[in-house]
């Protein structure tokens, strides 16, 4: 998973760069509304994966759990779900662990606490 976190770290930095790069021309006035419209695009296209992707996550989730529970299981591995906000905050910081949280909820549904 570390070689994993330098890819997704390294490719933030480049994004990051590009951005500032984008910032930089933009102000010495070389974008056009064109170009601001074929970024928009990309962004939304990113975003469509993203949402295909959460699409898929949450339906690999639901199978996860069925085949805990049906192990003997519990519905919900905490200790599995730290490890994904670890990861998550490590690439992104706080942002990322609050990201992860948002994910995690959505892929396996509300976590259920006893009233007691």
């Amino acid at each position: 998973m570390n070689g994993k976190c330098t890819t997704l770290r390294e490719s933030s930095a480049a994004t990051d760069r590009r951005s500032t790069d984008a910032g930089s021309s933009a102000s010495d006035g070389l974008h056009s509304w064109d170009d601001l419209t074929n970024l928009r695009r990309e962004v939304d296209l990113l975003d469509q994966a993203m949402m295909h992707a959460l699409i898929q996550r949450t339906e690999l989730s639901s199978r996860i759990q069925a085949v805990r529970i049906s192990l003997g299981g519990p519905r919900v591995d905490l200790q599995r779900e730290r490890q994904i906000i670890d990861t998550y905050r490590h690439v992104f910081g706080h942002d990322g662990a609050e990201l992860a949280s948002l994910i995690l909820r959505h892929s396996r549904g509300p976590l259920l606490l006893s009233a007691g």
